[in-house]
This record gives C-alpha cells, structure tokens and sequence, in this order.
C-alpha cells in the first residue's frame, strides 16, 4: 500500500496541473466564441474601459492552460494562474457585494458549470488549491523536453486562433453605426422587450437599451433628450443595465429628461449596446444599433421603410 500512496502522491501534482491546464482553456475558448458578450460583463463593475480587458483576459486564460497541461516552466505558470485566479475571484466578489453581479462569466454564455455566486466562490477555492499545490510540489514534465519544437508551434497556434477569435467577436461590443433598419413588424407582446415594459397601442415609443459604463450610449443621451423636447415620439424610455448607484450618478451627470427602468443585465434583450428600438402601433417597426442618430436621421429611415410619406420634392422650371 505505501509504494501505491507515494505514486499517487507524486502524480497529483501533474494531475492538477492538467485538470486546471483544461479548465482554463475550456474557460477561454468559450468565452472567445463571443468576448463581447463577456467584455459587456466586465463592464457591469462599472471600472472606465475595464471592458476592454476582454481579449486580454481571454488569450492570457488559454496560454496558461496550455503551459499548465504541457508542464513547461511549470513553477512560474502555476504562480501566475494563482495570481490571475486571485484577482478573478476578489473581483467577482466585489461584483456580487457592489455592483449585483451574479454571473462569473466563466466559461462566457455557453451555461457550462453555470451557478451561483457561492458555487462560484467554492469551485474557484478548489482550482486554488490544486495550483498551489502545482506551483509547489510540481516540476517540469517531459513534453517540452521531448517535443519542443512541436510543444512551441501548438502554443503559438493555440494562442493566434484564440486572439482570433476573441478579436472576430469583440468588434461590436460598442457598434458605432448610424442610422436605423427597417424590420419586420413584431409584436411587442412577441419580444423581450414585453419583459421591461407595458405600451399602449395608441402610443409610438422610443427605447434606448443601453449600459451606464458604455461610452456610444453616454454620447447618445443628447439625442435622446432632443427627442424628448421636439416630440418624435409620444414616449422615450430607456432600459438600463446596472445598479441604482449608477442610475443615480448617471443622472446627475446627464440630467435625462426620459424615463428609465433599471435592470440587473439586459443580455436576454440584446448582447449590443446600446440599441435602440421604435414602436408605433404596439409592434417594434425599427431597430437602431450604436450610437442614436438625430431626429432628421430617423425621419429619413421612417421613410424609407415606408412609415412616412416621402418629403416632397421643389424643383424649379416647368
């Protein structure tokens, strides 16, 4: 029994090294296929431009994972993913205490392992404590002595595809185009819009989707607040993701002359912020993505998707 314990014992740390090797790649691909959807997370914390870390966060996640697995410089990648996990985890906690952030973003919206904030707290202590043991008790294995060739060219790959990725899916966290596109009419009762807010059939309506610590949706309010004054519509709401410390604060910012209704996340609505929808006769006839254009722009789009007469036309002569 006592040669069989000391095996054990000496194959654990290999063994962690491996097992947290696969979850932080695992971590990072998911999050990869859409690093918008976890930039946009990151922002919830409400830290100027945070979200930007994302591609960061994501890339540093696969490479560690992969050095964790194939056993190279194994005491200095254990110590930096205790680092890396620390902080992850004292600011996940921040999250949950400040800001009412209940979802890790840990393996980005795939639903893999999804829990709550405690189960969260408890399977991070544990990845802890096997990469302790791993920056301890573990040495160097002999995949990048045997194939160091090989071993460099798949970390090099792993991480360009990863970078890729997380690039690809990061361009339109903050879509910054103008203008407005026709859709079909749907339902208000139809869309998660009918999850926010009541609207009356009579009524058209504005609705901003948008977050607090975004910076196309805070160069949209002046638009927004025109549109209150000049009545292009008979009603302008905004749908906020964030706390009421940050409504708050936003308010003695902005001085919004709009109704606003804050939620804790709004990722069942719209992964892009900010969006902006129009509502005329209870069904949502336009959608908006980026920043809000001017009043002449929606005009223009109303017209073009047929819900205006066209202007008419002077010319001169005969």
């Amino acid at each position: 029994m006592l040669p069989l314990y000391k095996s054990i014992k000496a194959a654990l740390p290999q063994t962690f090294a491996i097992i947290s090797g696969a979850i932080f790649m695992l971590s990072g691909f998911l999050k990869a296929m859409d690093s918008g959807a976890f930039a946009r997370l990151l922002g919830d914390y409400g830290i100027p431009y945070l979200e930007y870390t994302a591609p960061v966060i994501i890339v540093a996640e696969v490479l560690l994972g992969f050095l964790l697995i194939t056993g190279i410089k194994q005491r200095i990648v254990s110590t930096l993913s205790v680092i890396m996990l620390i902080i992850f985890t004292a600011g996940f906690a921040y999250g949950v205490l400040f800001r009412d952030v209940t979802d890790c973003g840990c393996f980005g919206d795939s639903g893999i392992l999804g829990s709550t904030p405690a189960a969260v707290f408890i399977r991070n202590g544990i990845l802890l404590a096997m990469l302790i043991i791993v920056a301890m008790k573990h040495k160097d294995t002999h995949i990048s002595e045997k194939f160091p060739a090989y071993a460099g060219a798949a970390l090099i790959v792993a991480g360009s595809l990863t970078a890729f990725m997380a690039g690809r899916t990061f361009r339109n966290i903050h879509a910054n185009r103008h203008g407005a596109t026709p859709i079909e009419p749907q339902a208000v009762a139809s869309t998660a819009l009918s999850e926010f807010i009541s609207v009356h059939p009579d009524s058209s309506y504005l609705v901003f989707a948008f977050s607090y610590s975004c910076p196309h949706c805070l160069n949209s309010i002046a638009n927004l607040n025109n549109y209150v004054a000049g009545h292009a519509v008979d009603k302008v709401i905004g749908i906020a993701a964030g706390t009421a410390e940050q409504q708050q604060e936003f308010r003695q910012q902005f001085h919004p002359e709009f109704e606003i209704v804050n939620v804790p996340s709004l990722r069942a609505l719209t992964k892009d912020f900010p969006k902006t929808y129009y509502i005329l006769r209870d069904s949502v006839v336009l959608d908006f993505a980026g920043e809000l254009p001017c009043r002449q722009v929606l005009h223009s789009s109303m017209q073009r998707a047929g819900l205006l007469p066209p202007s008419p036309s002077t010319h001169n002569g005969d």
